[in-house]
């Protein structure tokens, strides 16, 4: 199946032919009427590249250091809960794969296997991605297990203090309760019967919709309809005040994920933040908020100095990652595209994904006279009036 993706629609294509429509709208959906969903793509073909010609190079180079590691590439594979919902093989075989193409890989704290396993399974380095869920008792508990098994940096989501009106999702697909309940069999039998791989994959896993990394007061493992249920009330993020605290219990590197406002970024870097993702949370945070793109060059010219910046939202082709990294992002992280091929065609098709991707940077750096990522500056794009 991956060798049937071509690129990103290939790779949205098999998924939504793979997986019940529910679970499909959990990785397409954005808030609202999801305006910024729209804007997220449409800031991407807003810029324009400024080829430069008649240059040759020995060699090319996308590899770059993320806090200091080394990798292969600059996209990193951002955080999304329980993968395991897509494939029963989830956080551990894109954990592999991570390392294998020589990329970051952020696991979630809501991940469906515990960082334990995510970690067994990983070559290269992995980021830990936080919500202050379940209490304080909770997250310590977390920042603890993820020391433990080795990860390397703190990704705190700082950008989802509530979620409603979401209006894909207006049917409730997502309210009823999730897991092995005659519920949600009932609910879900229209889709399961015609997504039969998916239906038996799910049921060979023990029909699992757990998130091990959170247990609940009671001594219950956190199911995915927690988690929905902690988005609709709010309340899952850290905040400023909770910085020094968790601070002193990981006692390393820490990214802020989620940030648009250069008050904002000004703000990390006088709390010791050593990097800050642009993001508005896959235009899942407020509908209307501007594309990440259309922010990323005030916030690298107000605080490149100071920390590592980093960019997602929108990014479907290796030319996108270029134009990020030309307005001044250290890195891209990644999401629907890697999912999509993820559900679609398995640990393979997110191989296969990154493939197209890596051609389309080398040929860009190429067309722009650049021979590595670190080469890149404004001088390659032309950016739309008043960016």
């Amino acid at each position: 199946m991956s060798r049937a993706i071509a690129g990103f629609a290939d790779a949205e294509r098999l998924a939504r032919r793979r997986l019940p429509k529910a679970m499909f709208d959990s990785i397409e959906f954005g808030a609202g009427q999801e305006l910024t969903l729209r804007r997220n793509l449409e800031a991407f073909e807003a810029v324009e590249f400024l080829p430069r010609a008649a240059i040759k190079h020995p060699a090319y180079d996308i590899s770059t250091t993320i806090l200091g590691h080394r990798v292969a590439t600059p996209i990193m594979i951002a955080p999304t809960g329980s993968n395991r919902m897509y494939r029963k093989e989830g956080e551990p075989a894109l954990a592999r794969i991570a390392g294998e193409i020589g990329a970051v890989y952020v696991t979630s704290c809501l991940s469906g296997h515990p960082v334990e396993q995510v970690m067994a399974a990983a070559s290269g380095p992995v980021f830990f991605n936080l919500y202050m869920i379940g209490g304080r008792a909770t997250t310590e508990a977390m920042i603890a297990a993820a020391k433990q098994a080795g990860c390397k940096v703190l990704v705190l989501t700082v950008d989802m203090m509530g979620a409603f009106g979401a209006e894909r999702l207006a049917s409730g697909s997502f309210r009823v309760p999730l897991g092995a309940s005659l519920a949600t069999a009932l609910h879900y039998a229209p889709q399961l019967v015609t997504r039969l791989g998916w239906t038996l994959d799910f049921i060979s896993d023990g029909m699992r919709f757990d998130c091990p990394m959170w247990i609940m007061p009671n001594g219950r493992v956190a199911g995915f309809g927690d988690v929905l249920d902690a988005f609709w009330e709010g309340g899952m993020c850290a905040t400023w005040e909770d910085l020094s605290w968790i601070r002193s219990l990981w006692g390393g590197p820490i990214i802020m994920k989620g940030i648009l406002r250069v008050d904002d970024a000004r703000r990390a870097v006088d709390h010791g933040i050593e990097g800050i993702v642009v993001s508005n949370h896959a235009a899942r945070n407020v509908d209307g908020s501007p594309a990440t793109l259309r922010v990323l060059p005030a916030i690298v010219d107000a605080v490149g100095g100071d920390l590592e910046v980093y960019v997602d939202g929108g990014i479907r082709r290796g030319t996108d990652v270029i134009k990020a990294l030309a307005i001044g992002a250290r890195a891209v992280l990644i999401g629907r595209a890697y999912l999509y091929a993820f559900a679609g065609a398995g640990s393979e098709g997110v191989r296969r994904i990154y493939e197209i991707f890596h051609g389309e940077m080398l040929s860009a750096l190429r067309l722009l006279g650049c021979a590595t990522v670190r080469d890149l500056d404004r001088s390659s794009v032309i950016l739309p009036p008043g960016w």
